[in-house]
């Protein structure tokens, strides 16, 4: 039975003595000096031990013990937040502060999560989720044959928001730590080889299809803007999102810059990356905008970033047309895709290979591939303009290779 006792001499509280099931005796401050209210505390701890005993100690019982014994001591009613109600206020404040593409990505894997979990849980108090709910979750995608990658992706929105109910006071702990995911097999992109390169642009290029019949304006306009892209992707290590919205605005002609914020970047700083003579020479060749805010790739920027899997199809298209070995890697089944080693994304490996090829240091590289890694050295590093400048001019020509 529990039973209730004070020491003025060691502190003001009440604390209540009780025995659990397993025969241990403990002692617990109910951090209140009114008797009352720390009468009802042991009383509340009484029911939970009677409730224990005959085994019907259940969750629901809990919280409703726990509810009841809040409203006695406060005078107020214990509010609940549900799972769903959580997870939609925090995708309210991840639209404020991030991307929009972000925003998507975050609210269809707690989509598919409450939906999996089902309407019932969905509505349950948010610290009543536990970590083997989250992981027969992941277990069920990875069984679809999503990539292991992919779903440890999918798992970064849920943690993050258990982490901040978990500093809002409203979890004691995250369970999220309690999930484990295999480490995921070393699949990455290949960065093009100089002679890949080539073929790739001298495609692009071309006027006529490979029966010798001319190409429709549609068709050279789309080529055009694909050949700007892959020059922004292996000059400037954009990816496939970046360069296909960047606009003249991001072209400064005049300190023969590139300067644009990445959808990736989380703090939303700008990357400014020296334009190597091959692509100022190329950017000079479009035809001029009218306008700053006139995309570089036209044909290409107006695919939103929920249809980016459709320029993703078009560029393995065109590997294709020019003859390119994508390099299959591992054969994926379900809802799973094949992974090919040379994607639009290898265009951005390429740019970080060919400066490492150079003698270009790991710094400066991740510098000006606005990589998120090294952010230590990201903090006490500046490197000054010249040195970009070099380290961009010391990647090989394109262009001289095609010539020839």
């Amino acid at each position: 039975m529990a039973s209730l006792h004070r020491d003025r001499r060691k502190s003001p509280f009440w604390y209540v003595s009780y025995r659990t099931p397993d025969g241990k005796q403990h002692f617990r401050s109910t951090g209140e000096v009114d008797r009352t209210k720390g009468e009802a505390f042991a009383a509340a701890i009484e029911e939970s031990l009677g409730r224990a005993k005959v085994g019907a100690f259940t969750e629901t019982a809990a919280r409703s013990i726990l509810a009841d014994l809040y409203e006695e001591v406060s005078g107020r009613k214990l509010q609940f937040t549900s799972i769903e109600a959580w997870f939609a206020s925090r995708l309210v404040e991840i639209k404020k502060r991030r991307r929009e593409t972000t925003h998507r990505r975050y609210a269809a894997v707690i989509g598919d999560f409450l939906e999996f979990i089902g309407p019932v849980r969905a509505k349950a108090p948010v610290e009543s989720i536990a970590s083997d709910e989250i992981q027969r979750f992941a277990d069920a995608r990875l069984a679809e044959g999503r990539a292991i990658k992919t779903v440890q992706n999918d798992l970064k929105p849920i943690g993050k928001f258990l982490k901040d109910a978990e500093r809002k006071g409203l979890l004691l702990k995250s369970p999220m730590g309690a999930v484990e995911i295999d480490e995921a097999e070393g699949e990455t992109r290949d960065p093009f080889s100089a002679a890949e390169l080539s073929s790739l642009l001298t495609y692009l290029s071309a006027t006529k299809d490979a029966e010798g019949k001319p190409l429709s304006a549609a068709e050279r306009a789309s080529r055009r803007d694909w050949k700007t892209a892959v020059n922004l992707g292996a000059y400037v290590g954009a990816r496939l999102g970046d360069a296909t919205n960047l606009r003249w605005s991001n072209v400064d002609y005049t300190l023969k810059q590139i300067r644009f914020i990445p959808e990736k970047s989380r703090k939303g700083k700008e990357l400014q990356v020296p334009a190597h003579p091959d692509l100022e020479r190329y950017l000079l060749t479009l035809p001029s905008s009218d306008k700053a805010d006139g995309f570089l790739c036209p044909t290409l920027s107006s695919v939103g970033a929920g249809n980016r899997p459709k320029l993703s199809k078009q560029f393995a298209a065109i590997l294709e047309g020019a003859g390119i070995d994508r390099r299959a890697g591992q054969e994926k089944h379900g809802k799973g895709r094949t992974f090919y080693r040379l994607g639009f994304h290898s265009l951005r490996h390429t740019f970080v290979s060919r400066m490492a090829n150079a003698g270009v240091s790991i710094e400066l590289r991740s510098k000006l591939a606005g990589h998120s890694t090294l952010e230590m050295n990201d903090r006490y590093t500046d490197f000054e303009d010249d040195t970009k400048r070099r380290a961009i001019k010391s990647m090989p020509s394109i262009s001289k290779r095609m010539a020839k």
